[in-house]
């Protein structure tokens, strides 16, 4: 079933350009030579390859695969041979079809992942890659890392550093929201998403009383996943504006065209291909008699007239400065600083601190910018360091934080809260302008037999006073002018003088 001639299918998915805007998922079409002579690889817009793992997967034991009246339940276990054994035995094959290729890629690890990625990349063959992070019917890695945007991003990050091919992020129905897990990853340099895995599901056989099938819990596929992911796809693309491969339950045009309509560009189709081989090719010819109708010249003038342009997402740290415009929380005036300089502008943290939905949203893209530095424990000054060091720890996955206290005019570990010899300690801080606090702190954190490997903080008003020698990483840097008492133009003008720091506080 050789595609006809027509309308232009091409379209540009971010810096990678496809033929035609359907492309066979993932674990649905092998490695894309099983159905040459029915489907050939060449003739679709892109084959996303079975997900390919550091070494060999077994994956799990039969049964592991069951119908429902609307789909398929799969727990495959991401079996494949390893990467090694693609690259020498099926990849040169898939590449002398001309196919463009985008590997799915796996790992139990973050650095597993980079490694895949490395391997494939040196290939030359492989055109993008789509990072699953969101398997649902394995135990280890996969739905790992969509359990937070920061922990996800961790992935797109590893994989970044090792290749500048296009990043397709799959992600997950379930667990952290899709669409902060999409913004996570976009910060970290992916290129778009694949919108989305398959969604957690059990099957129970009823003569046995057991699940059908031996993994238990396996990943749901077909028409009944398809409302459900459109409007994922919606959402992700009004709140990031990137390229987007719908996929879940494209069976036919009308299923594609829903996807395209919601702000996707290209679609996969997947279980469609099990009961109905020619499904992604009938699609293009569907999809092709659609344009004719419409009288569209090609595929991306049809789709730039019907879906309206959403902007990108801006940049971590324009977002930070919306958020602090928004709470109001730089104050102008007449301020004495804890460090007893004098300044007409004054940051009150706690503007940002008492909405908990913006200081989590203010961490996170702090998260983003630490995702490098292997701590084990998380520590802040007090009183908004506390705070901080919490929300911090939460969202790298960090399994102890707490926080420090002034005694007697020193910064002091107490509260029995200690520290194994060694320790790999992040300090976070609300706002750095001499950086006193954080490194009295980290003063007390190698007391108590800590090593600090980096220090983050909200905002930096040091005016790059403030470089200490471990890593330092501000999510914001904010220019306040500050006078000496003695010299301050204030004071001179008769300006009232507002003390509304905590350090001096016994």
């Amino acid at each position: 079933m050789r595609p006809r001639a027509g309308a232009s299918l091409e379209v540009q998915l971010g810096p990678l350009r496809l033929r035609n805007p359907v492309v066979m998922a993932s674990g649905t079409f092998g490695y894309g030579l099983d159905l040459r002579g029915i489907v050939e690889p060449q003739w679709v817009g892109a084959v996303v390859t079975k997900g390919l793992s550091l070494e060999p997967w077994t994956g799990h034991a039969p049964p592991r695969l069951v119908e429902t009246p609307a789909g398929l339940v799969n727990a495959i276990g991401l079996e494949n041979p390893g990467v090694e054994a693609f690259v020498q035995h099926v990849l040169p094959q898939l590449s002398a079809t001309g196919a463009t290729i985008i590997a799915n890629i796996v790992g139990k690890q973050v650095e597993e992942y980079a490694q895949v990625a490395r391997r494939l990349d040196g290939t030359g063959a492989v055109a993008a890659f789509e990072i699953n992070i969101s398997c649902p019917n394995v135990k280890e890695g996969g739905a790992t890392f969509a359990t937070s945007p920061v922990t996800a991003a961790r992935v797109v990050a590893a994989v970044r550093a090792v290749t500048r091919r296009p990043i397709f992020v799959k992600l997950a129905p379930m667990g952290a929201d899709p669409v902060e897990v999409a913004r996570a990853s976009a910060a970290v340099g992916a290129d778009g998403f694949t919108v989305a895995n398959t969604y957690p599901a059990l099957v129970i056989d009823t003569r046995s009383g057991r699940p059908a099938l031996t993994a238990g819990v396996g990943g749901l596929s077909g028409p009944a996943v398809r409302p459900l992911s459109v409007r994922l796809a919606s959402e992700v693309y009004r709140a990031t504006g990137m390229p987007i491969i719908g996929s879940g339950g494209v069976e036919t045009i009308r299923d594609a065209l829903e996807y395209f309509l919601a702000g996707a560009r290209a679609v996969a189709v997947g279980t469609a291909t099990f009961h109905r081989p020619t499904a992604a090719l009938e699609i293009v010819e569907g999809l092709r008699d659609h344009l004719e109708t419409a009288g569209a010249a090609s595929f991306e003038a049809w789709l730039d007239s019907v879906v309206p342009r959403v902007e990108r997402r801006p940049a971590p740290e324009e977002q930070a400065f919306r958020f602090l415009q928004q709470t109001g929380a730089v104050l102008e005036g007449h301020f004495q600083l804890s460090s007893g300089l004098h300044s007409d502008r004054y940051v009150e943290k706690f503007r940002l601190l008492e909405r908990p939905g913006v200081a989590e949203a203010m961490v996170r893209l702090l998260a983003l910018r630490l995702l490098d530095l292997p701590a084990e424990v998380v520590v802040g000054p007090a009183t908004g360091g506390i705070l901080l060091a919490y929300e911090l720890a939460r969202q790298l996955g960090v399994s102890r934080a707490f926080f420090t206290e002034r005694v007697g005019g020193r910064m002091q570990v107490r509260r029995g809260f200690s520290l194994p010899p060694g320790a790999r300690v992040l300090l976070v801080e609300d706002v750095v302008t001499t950086g006193g606090s954080v490194m009295e702190t980290a003063e007390a954190v190698e007391e108590a037999g800590g090593q600090v490997v980096g220090i983050g903080c909200l905002i930096d008003r040091s005016g790059g006073r403030f470089a200490p020698p471990v890593p330092f990483r501000p999510l914001v840097r904010l220019e306040l002018r500050t006078h000496p008492p003695e010299a301050c133009p204030l004071c001179e003008q008769g300006i009232p003088l507002s003390d509304p720091g905590s350090r001096r506080i016994r």
